[in-house]
Parts: structure tokens; sequence; C-alpha cells
């Protein structure tokens, strides 16, 4: 009875950590795909209001990404990813020309 609980957990416990190394490298593959797309689409020059600005901190070492959320003069909002380097440039309220390429944030000018 011993033995079959043992053949059991040395089957399923590495199935299980198989299955969590695919999952993960599957993600990463698919995130540098859906990048490697969004280069390849032209970038688009809107004018847009600043929203809101967040930040979403992970990991154990507290990794922080941050985003903004703006809104096209049609009503319709989008949030991007904000480079570190750059969020501190945008401020809620503020209006100008945001340039993006697919979902990636390029560049915001104030008007």
């Amino acid at each position: 009875m011993i033995d079959s609980g043992f053949g059991i957990m040395f089957t399923i416990v590495p199935l299980m950590v198989a299955a969590v190394f695919i999952f993960v490298f599957g993600m990463i593959i698919f995130r540098g795909v859906r990048y490697a797309k969004d280069k390849t689409l032209p970038v688009v020059p809107v004018h847009t209001k600043i929203i809101s600005k967040r930040t979403h901190v992970w990991g154990e070492h507290s990794h922080t990404d941050y985003y903004a959320t703006f809104e096209l003069e049609n009503g319709e909002r989008m949030e991007l990813a904000v480079p570190e380097n750059k969020i501190g440039y945008l401020a809620e309220g503020d209006s100008g020309i945001l340039s993006f390429q697919g979902n990636l944030y390029v560049d915001f000018k104030r008007t």
C-alpha cells in the first residue's frame, strides 16, 4: 500500500512541475510574440487626456510596473504600461498628443 502511494507521488509531482514550467515558458513566449507584433505596427499619434496613473507592485523583490489611462477625443479610454523613466513626466489631467504602437506606449507631448 505504501509503495503505490509513493509511485503515484513520483508520477504526479514531476507532471505538475512540468506543467508549471510549460505554462510559465509559454507566457514568456506569448509576451515576446505580442511585443514583436506591436513593434511592427505604425506609431499612432492621438490627442488624449491623462485620466489616471497607477502602479502594480509584484514579486519577492518588489518589482513595480507603471500604467497610465488615457481618454481619447471620442471618449474611449486605453491603459498603457509606461516605462519607469517616463511615468514622472505624466500628470493626471494633462492633455496632449499620445503616441502609441499597438499596446506599447511611445511618447506623450503636452499641448
